[in-house]
């Protein structure tokens, strides 16, 4: 966990240096998403509950109702995100191959993961502040400075933010806007 909170806040800090980081270090994706994503997940959609102390119309079923959903969003957006961009990336890669499936794997657990982060940002506050919903643009951009380390053809940059910002940011979105 310690290490994968640590990649996460160099992303987000340094996004062009913390890809670069990334794909010099021998990182197991799966690994990261065992200690890192899952836990990380679970604690956010535990911090839902704090809004039973925030809003005295909150019933205990619909808080419990909100972090399953929120939990399931985020890895069910981890695999919709692995599909899409593996689907995707061949066609925009630099080299006509696109990048190894470890690489995809690790791009969605780290992006997924800032995603976790914000959610977990917007249930510790008290009310629905709009600064937090413009960190999803910030995760875009985090995204852009993701595609040398996604091995994008350089005239394919707004086509790979597009592919990614659809496959990782809306599905979890759409899920618990459901």
């Amino acid at each position: 966990m310690k290490r994968y909170l640590r990649l996460l806040v160099q992303l987000f800090l340094a996004p062009k240096q913390g890809w670069e980081d990334l794909s010099a270090e021998q990182v197991d994706p799966d690994e990261l998403m065992r200690r890192g994503l899952y836990p990380l997940a679970a604690l956010a959609a535990l911090m839902s509950f704090l809004g039973i102390l925030y809003h005295a119309d909150t019933t205990l079923m619909s808080l419990l109702l909100k972090a399953v959903v929120e939990f399931g969003a985020w890895i069910v957006g981890y695999f919709i995100a692995v599909f899409a961009l593996s689907s995707g990336l061949p066609q925009i890669a630099d080299d006509g191959i696109g990048p190894s499936i470890r690489c995809i794997k690790l791009f969605s657990v780290c992006t997924i993961g800032l995603m976790v982060v914000i959610g977990l940002l917007r249930n510790l506050l008290p009310s629905d502040y709009s600064i937090i919903w413009f960190l999803y643009f910030y995760l875009a951009i985090i995204i852009w400075r993701g595609e040398r380390f996604m091995k994008v053809a350089p005239d394919k940059r707004v086509v790979f933010v597009i592919l990614a910002v659809v496959s990782v940011i809306v599905p979890p979105l759409l899920i618990m806007l459901l």
